[in-house]
């Protein structure tokens, strides 16, 4: 479970995407906000922006992050707004902004007419939601965001809140990279039009893929998803993916709130999964549920793999009282350096479970 929330402003870092290329279509419907170079250089100054924020918070630690509050809730799908309202605050500023805002191209301006625009909480989806963001932690969120670079032309800082009902609009300029506004707008729009169930945060996460004009390959994006790990924990997992898309399982990406699956099903039944969240980490999940067809393969693992086959999967905090290790979705395997000594078992056993699924129940052959 994750205590301090500088836990999740890593985690959310490292979802973001490492590898933007600089080169790649973009879908017409973003043509009215820049051309396609621009918009291109506006997502990679974004990406830049949000990596900025995360280091920032994670360094100072002490003085914009506190622990979470912890609830049956928030243990399993984290609210940003509810257990990290700074993070959420400066995530639905922006937001605000990008959706919101004009861009002065004359002068490098962002200009929102209606100051109270920024002020609304963004779920998810992009919608906004009920909550408003009070003008004291408006105030700060502001601050920290002229610390990194921000520059509110028509607006003191050091107002009193009381006053802030009487400004209208905002001018705001980046001198770092004037090419930001155009990346916000973008990512905002994409959050805003392109969002779909397993798209979440798309703003948030800089989910570039979702303006490209382009069929992505898989591979990539999970290659993406698993820069954090090891070279070899890598690599494996790599192979995994390899092995079954060969082998015709469908390969599904799926963000839901801020934990990422890859899904690797055969027809209508999931087979195995690579998962990363904030409080079980970087995993394998394994439905296997057809292992009764080929228990003398299992007999032949390592005993402690063994072990876990046999006491099965489900709730790990319900029927292990252990932590969240995803177990509702499969059997779950922690993605170090341990996994690559049962790598080989592993493959076996998915491979059978695969024939299993193939051939209704029946082993025709030992795969390699």
């Amino acid at each position: 479970m994750v205590e301090t929330r500088k836990d999740i402003v890593k985690f959310i870092r490292n979802i973001i995407p490492s590898d933007i290329p600089e080169t790649y279509p973009v879908i017409d419907m973003f043509n009215s906000i820049a051309d396609s170079e621009k918009i291109r250089k506006g997502v990679l100054a974004f990406r830049e922006l949000l990596y900025m924020i995360c280091d920032r918070l994670m360094d100072e630690e002490e003085l914009y992050l506190s622990s979470v509050k912890k609830s049956r809730a928030t243990s399993f799908h984290p609210s940003l707004p509810v257990s990290f309202p700074f993070l959420n605050n400066l995530k639905s500023i922006l937001y605000n902004l990008g959706y919101h805002g004009e861009i002065d191209n004359n002068s490098n301006t962002l200009i929102v007419n209606d100051i109270g625009l920024i002020t609304s909480t963004v779920g998810v989806d992009g919608r906004k939601m009920k909550a408003k963001i009070s003008t004291p932690k408006l105030i700060d969120a502001l601050k920290f965001l002229d610390s990194i670079g921000f520059e509110f032309v028509n607006l003191n800082l050091d107002i009193k809140p009381s006053r802030m009902a009487e400004i209208k609009s905002i001018e705001i300029k980046y001198s770092m990279n004037v090419d930001l506004f155009v990346g916000i707008k973008v990512m905002s729009v994409a959050q805003e039009k392109l969002f779909a169930k397993g798209k979440h945060d798309i703003f948030l996460r800089c989910d570039y893929r979702e303006i490209m004009d382009q069929v992505i390959d898989s591979y990539d994006i999970l290659n993406d998803y698993l820069k954090p790990l090891d070279d070899k924990v890598r690599n494996f997992v790599l192979a995994l993916h390899r092995r079954y898309t060969n082998q015709n399982l469908t390969c599904k990406v799926d963000v839901f709130y801020l934990g990422v699956r890859v899904i690797y099903s055969y027809g209508n039944n999931e087979v195995w999964t690579f998962s990363a969240s904030h409080n079980s980490g970087y995993r394998i999940l394994i439905k296997a549920q057809k292992k009764n067809m080929y228990l003398d393969f299992i007999e032949s693992f390592p005993k402690e793999l063994k072990e876990v086959i046999s006491r099965g999967y489900g709730c790990n905090k319900k029927l292990f009282a252990e932590a969240c290790q995803k177990g509702c979705h499969g059997y779950s395997f922690l993605l170090d350096e341990a996994i690559l000594k049962i790598g080989g078992n592993i493959q076996t056993w998915l491979d059978m479970e695969v024939e299993c699924l193939k051939n209704k129940g029946k082993i025709l052959s030992t795969s390699s």
